[in-house]
């Protein structure tokens, strides 16, 4: 497989990582949105949530994966972490990113 085939396929791969990680995000405010229509917050309370998930976790999670040069580590950890499995990327890939997967899986074990 080729350098760029290799790119393309790490920038669906993050694409895909982005969207799993963003769903949880979405779904944690989401829940905030139905407390507020039960009447178990106020709305500032909402707001200041809803404010607090704009400036930590939307910004990372933008930041994490939209830049493609840090794909290969979002994809290792994503790996080590069990958002993905191996089975859902090429054996190429994995061989590409094998020596990431191991360190990031002994400083996790460490």
């Amino acid at each position: 497989m080729s350098e760029s085939s290799l790119q393309k396929e790490m920038t669906t791969i993050q694409s895909h990582l982005y969207n799993i990680e963003l769903s949880k995000a979405l779904d944690s405010l989401y829940r905030e949105f139905q407390n507020w229509k039960m009447g178990e917050q106020t709305p500032q309370e909402l707001g200041k949530k809803i404010y607090h998930y704009q400036k930590t976790q939307a910004r990372e999670l933008f930041l994490k994966y939209e830049r493609p040069s840090f794909a290969d580590i979002n994809i290792a950890q994503a790996l080590v972490d069990n958002l993905i499995s191996k089975s859902e990327i090429s054996s190429e890939l994995l061989r590409f990113l094998s020596p990431k997967i191991e360190l990031l899986k002994s400083t996790k074990n460490a």
